[in-house]
Formats: C-alpha cells, structure tokens, sequence
C-alpha cells in the first residue's frame, strides 16, 4: 500500500532528503505534486530503495521522454530497484542505455514511417543491434523496410532482422552495394539452373545407357 498523507506530512517533517525530493520533483516535473504522485516518490525511496539522487535522474528523464504519469515512473523505478541502479554512476549508464534505445528506435520508426508507440522490448533490442552493432545507416534501415513491406505488407521487426542480418553477413551497408548485389544474383541463379540442368542431362543419359538392351 503506498503511504497515506499522514505518514507523507511525517517523513517530511523529520528528513531533510524528503523534502528536498519533493521540492525538486515540482522543480523538474513543473506542477505541484499530486498526493499519488508525492506517494509514489516517498515509496521509491522508502521501499524500493532508490537514493534521492537517483530518484531525482529518473524524474528527469521522465520529463525528457515526456512520460510523466505515476505508472511510467513507477514501472521504471522498480525496473532500476530489480536492476541494482543505486548509485549515480549506474543511473548515468542506465540513462545512456535508455538514450541510444530510444535514438535506435526513432530511427527505425522513421524508416518503417511508424506512427508514435514505445517499441515492445524485443523490437527495441533489435533496433539497437541494427543501429550499435551492426551500424546499418538511416538509408539501409529504410531499403530493410521496403523488402519487408513488399514480403510482409507491414512492419515485422522479426523480417527486418532477418533481412538486415543477411545484409551484415553479405557485407551489405549501402545502397550501392546492395544494388551490386541485386544484378549479380539472376546471374548466379542462372549459372546455378545450367549447372544443375547439366548435371540432369547427363544423369539422364546415364540411366538410358543402363536402360539399352544388350546386342546381340
């Protein structure tokens, strides 16, 4: 249960942090505190065990985000209570990791022309891993996109990876070397088919020599 107002009234007249922490939540968030709200930043410290610095950088970044609901922060602060983020140096590289998602996202949804939503986790590790680890461009992302919808007719994070994950095995990361990749493939397909029809011929013609009647 979170704290009622009496209990609220009580840790702010006996800690001097308390106080501090709602001052600057109205500070960072713009408003004056709802009592849910001012509940929910005395749970966060109190319960979930967030220091009031680390407490004061989550509602900055919510704010940044534009996300400033008690049930996003709330979510968010127990995910940094679970994940140990108890100092600042780890709210810093949490804050960094929820910052690139966040730019890998954007550039995906640009490139699939998506209307805004918050990407499902798996969606969200896949963009990061286009973007980071695989340091596909904008213009990649977008052809990725286009042989998805032609496959798919709509956005598949699962399709797009398979796409962008033959390109980075292929050594594809741009326009040009995809296009190059593209005309060479009708050509190996044919000398493929030619091999394969050789090979039928002559299989054939094995079997019509073992088919022969004996002379006699």
């Amino acid at each position: 249960l979170r704290p009622d107002g009496e209990h609220l009234t009580a840790r702010l007249a006996e800690s001097e942090n308390i106080r501090y922490l709602m001052q600057e939540a109205e500070a960072t968030l713009g408003k004056t505190l709802s009592p849910a709200m001012s509940a929910l930043l005395l749970t966060i410290t109190d319960d979930y065990g967030l220091p009031v610095e680390v407490t004061i950088m989550l509602l900055h970044y919510a704010q940044e985000v534009g996300r400033t609901g008690t049930s996003y922060i709330d979510s968010v602060a127990r995910d940094w209570a679970e994940s140990g983020i108890f100092s600042l140096e780890a709210a810093e590289e949490k804050l960094r990791q929820l910052t690139n998602a966040r730019l890998a996202w954007g550039k995906v949804s640009a490139a699939a022309g998506l209307t805004k939503r918050s990407p499902t986790k798996s969606e969200e590790e896949k963009a990061c891993r286009w973007v980071y680890e695989w340091g596909f461009s904008q213009e990649m992302l977008e052809a990725a996109y286009e042989a998805c919808a032609d496959h798919t007719g709509k956005f598949s994070a699962s399709y797009m990876d398979k796409v962008l994950g033959g390109w980075q095995t292929l050594g594809i990361f741009n326009r040009a070397d995809l296009e190059k990749h593209k005309q060479a493939a009708p050509a190996k397909q044919k000398a493929e088919g030619a091999a394969e029809k050789s090979y039928d011929i002559a299989e054939l013609m094995e079997l019509s020599k073992l088919r022969l009647p004996d002379k006699l």
